[in-house]
């Protein structure tokens, strides 16, 4: 059961403690918390200032592009219905900070976040103002939800609360103003700064293998790109062979 207001702890959701760098946890927030940063003044659920809880991450003293995932148990389906997710959200303050909700086949080490697959995304929404979240699950898959810091210029966070899934003949997405979600340019786009596939996803067919991340030639080897000019910052990935015959002769890129 997928079903969480946050009233009770994490329900059947689990934080990820995976691979990477700048990662960080997403913590219950609610009326009781003493905090001076910005945060919602109720929760969704009892809509009251001083009780309710919801999940909580804030971009104070997190450098860009940290993340903060849980994620959910398997998504198996034994109706002919499409399972459709409800949730409630807040993405407010600094540029950049993000909510996402990402997909992961059931066979992917869950705890390696570049083989996520984006779903749905939000950005740039204003304080205390919740919204309504919609979208259609795959079977046989889990989902995560990914909170991620901006430039850090301005404080901000992203909030969410009262998850229900449930079985429909549809299921529209929601905000509405997500048709394709985002530009196809802004969905393409990859520097793979921050050690990141961006919206790309990576599903090996071992689960050991990895895109490694580099921003020069190798110097045991000399193979790859000639290094940036002094002080030129600048990221690409690649694979040796080893690693490419490891998984089987291949390793694939799949767009969003």
């Amino acid at each position: 059961n997928l079903d969480c207001d946050f009233e009770e702890g994490l329900c059947s959701w689990l934080k990820v403690e995976g691979d990477g760098v700048g990662r960080a946890e997403w913590t219950l927030g609610g009326g009781t918390t003493k905090t001076t940063l910005p945060k919602p003044s109720m929760d969704h659920t009892l809509k009251k200032a001083n009780n309710g809880s919801y999940l909580y991450f804030s971009n104070f003293m997190k450098s860009k592009g940290t993340k903060a995932h849980i994620i959910s148990e398997a998504i198996i389906s034994g109706f002919q219905a499409t399972n459709c997710m409800d949730f409630w959200y807040i993405v407010a303050g600094d540029e950049g900070t993000k909510l996402r909700l990402l997909s992961t086949a059931l066979e992917n080490d869950a705890r390696y976040w570049r083989s996520y697959k984006v779903m749905w995304e939000a950005e740039n929404g204003k304080f205390d103002n919740w919204l309504h979240g919609k979208i259609a699950l795959s079977d046989k898959t889990r989902v995560i939800f990914e909170a991620s810091a901006g430039s850090g210029k301005s404080l901000g966070y992203v909030a969410l609360d009262d998850i229900k899934v449930y079985a429909n003949e549809s299921c529209e997405t929601l905000p509405k103003t997500l048709p394709g979600h985002v530009e196809v340019d802004r969905l393409l786009n990859c520097d793979f700064s921050d050690q990141s596939l961006c919206n790309w996803a990576f599903h090996p067919r071992v689960s050991s293998v990895r895109w490694s991340f580099g921003y020069k030639a190798s110097p045991r080897t000399n193979i790859g790109p000639v290094p940036l000019p002094a002080g030129t910052k600048g990221t690409y990935i690649f694979a040796s062979e080893a690693t490419i015959l490891e998984n089987r002769g291949a390793l694939v890129l799949t767009s969003p």
